[in-house]
């Protein structure tokens, strides 16, 4: 996928129910099952067999840059409301991942992908989304390219053979 791409791919995003917005951001931008990312996270950072998918920032980070997402990341101020960004700040054609108060979700040229919207939404209809401070913006960068994924899925399957 590249950066540029006019459209945010769905059926990524994990359960509605559950507190996995990061993963499911992680898992809408790299265009990777949700299933994988939760798990590389889950191992990763040894969560228990009773964790529920919520994460920290540099949880999401290594995350990113495992499933090969280049990414810039801007600390906000917190005072600004995502609705306030989202006019003055965002670039069109561009990806972003949002960190608001107590929320992480997609967003690009409008719309909103999280796990409750699991497919591109206006983020005017996203409730109480737009009215929520800003904590951190990261900016997708660059992201690898269907032959380095389909290459990298091939090397994963192979080193789980080599274990079995």
């Amino acid at each position: 996928m590249t950066v540029n791409s006019s459209e945010l791919k769905t059926g990524f995003s994990g359960p509605s129910n559950g507190p996995n917005c990061g993963v499911s951001a992680v898992a809408t931008i790299t265009e990777t099952p949700f299933p994988v990312v939760f798990e590389f996270i889950r191992h990763r950072f040894k969560k228990t067999e009773g964790w529920k998918g919520s994460t920290y920032e540099y949880e999401r980070r290594a995350a990113l840059e495992h499933f090969g997402a280049t990414v810039s990341v801007q600390a906000q101020s917190g005072k600004e409301r995502f609705w306030q960004w989202a006019l003055k700040r965002a670039k069109p054609d561009t990806t972003y991942m949002i960190d608001v108060t107590g929320h992480s979700f997609v967003y690009r040229n409008g719309l909103l992908v999280d796990q409750v919207y699991s497919k591109p939404t206006p983020f005017a209809w996203c409730g109480n989304v737009g009215n929520r401070k800003v904590d951190r913006v990261w900016e997708i960068t660059s992201l690898p390219s269907q032959e380095e994924k389909a290459s990298e899925r091939a090397r994963q399957t192979e080193s789980l053979t080599e274990t079995f």
